[in-house]
């Protein structure tokens, strides 16, 4: 049992557990591991957006005092420094200055991108003699790239983070074992695979700093710390009592969270045909996802399906009251005719 695999007999499911995201890896090399792993390309991550590219080359400039903020409908970024003198109220007002200005605009960033700019972002900065001018510019080419060649950079604790929780766990059918995310539960067989294929990718661009411990048994484990990249553990988990009971209750409130979700977008009246189709597909595929681990477990989580039923049943009527209401709004052919008769 100390060194137990995952794929033995014995093993139910796994614990997928995140251990960590640090520094920051090619997007090109992230590509190539995914393709030799056999992740398929529309579950590949994308690579960062200009303008966050540019708030993190000026943020690489960020300091205790200077300070990076958006500009107006995501246009670019400026840098701040702030006078901490001015922040303090009680400081008496400059006699020749009635104004109190706690902050001054350094340098402004803007990118412009033309249709056929072959993935070359051009900077505009303003003003273009101030010192920072060229590590703005350098900063912005190491996480943006320059070619299809470079595609950039992905920042671990964000891009790589995101993409595994929001893409890999659902392409895996994985649970949440905690409400704040983290770790999560996943079947064996063809969701087992994928995971595994995810990992292998992940695994193929990282590196780790490795601690041999030794037990008091006289067997050796090793702590592996994330130096670069991410590390994702899989965690083997028996078919005991406990560890089905844990299940249970993550595949319940797993269910239970994207019915709220999805009850409170239809309480909201905010969606449209489309998003109700969207929202019926999403119903869907948590059907699906529930029906496998009531097969993998022999039990019958009927209070959990009688809620979603009840929720694709309101997404149905709503969805046939929309279309009434748009057939009723729009013109038969025939007042069409009439209409450009008249006219």
């Amino acid at each position: 049992m100390f060194d137990i695999n995952i794929h033995d007999d014995r093993v139910l499911f796994v614990e997928a557990k995140i251990a960590g995201w640090s520094g920051y890896i090619k997007v090109n090399d992230f590509y190539d591991a995914l393709l030799e792993a056999g992740v398929p390309r529309p579950l590949w991550p994308s690579a960062p957006t200009d303008n966050k590219c540019l708030e993190r080359g000026m943020k690489d400039l960020q300091g205790p005092r200077k300070l990076v903020r958006p500009l107006a409908k995501g246009r670019g970024w400026s840098l701040v420094v702030e006078d901490a003198d001015a922040l303090d109220l009680e400081r008496p007002d400059d006699e020749e200055d009635d104004e109190r200005n706690a902050h001054k605009i350094e340098v402004t960033a803007k990118v412009e991108r033309a249709e056929d700019d072959n993935h070359v972002s051009t900077l505009r900065i303003t003003p273009e003699s101030h010192p920072a001018v060229p590590l703005i510019r350098d900063a912005f080419q190491f996480h943006r790239g320059t070619d299809d060649e470079n595609l950039g950079m992905f920042k671990c604790a964000q891009d790589l983070s995101m993409w595994f929780t929001r893409t890999i766990v659902n392409w895996c059918n994985g649970v949440a074992t905690r409400s704040r995310g983290g770790s999560y539960y996943v079947t064996k067989g063809e969701n087992l695979n994928r995971l595994e294929k995810a990992v292998d990718a992940l695994n193929k661009v990282s590196s780790f700093d490795t601690t041999p411990i030794t037990l008091s048994s006289g067997q050796t484990v090793h702590h592996n710390k994330v130096s670069v990249g991410g590390r994702i553990v899989l965690k083997p988990e028996i078919g005991s009592a406990v560890a089905i009971e844990c299940l249970i209750d993550s595949v319940i409130a797993d269910c239970d969270k994207a019915c709220d979700e999805m009850d409170d977008k239809l309480r909201s009246g905010s969606l449209k045909i489309r998003g109700l189709e969207a929202q019926a597909k999403h119903a869907e595929e948590l059907e699906a996802k529930l029906k496998q681990f009531e097969d993998l477990l022999g039990v019958g989580l009927e209070d959990t399906r009688g809620r979603i039923g009840e929720l694709v049943a309101a997404n149905g009527l709503t969805r046939l009251r929309l279309e009434a209401e748009r057939d009723k709004a729009e013109p038969t052919p025939r007042s069409r005719f009439l209409i450009q008769k008249a006219s």
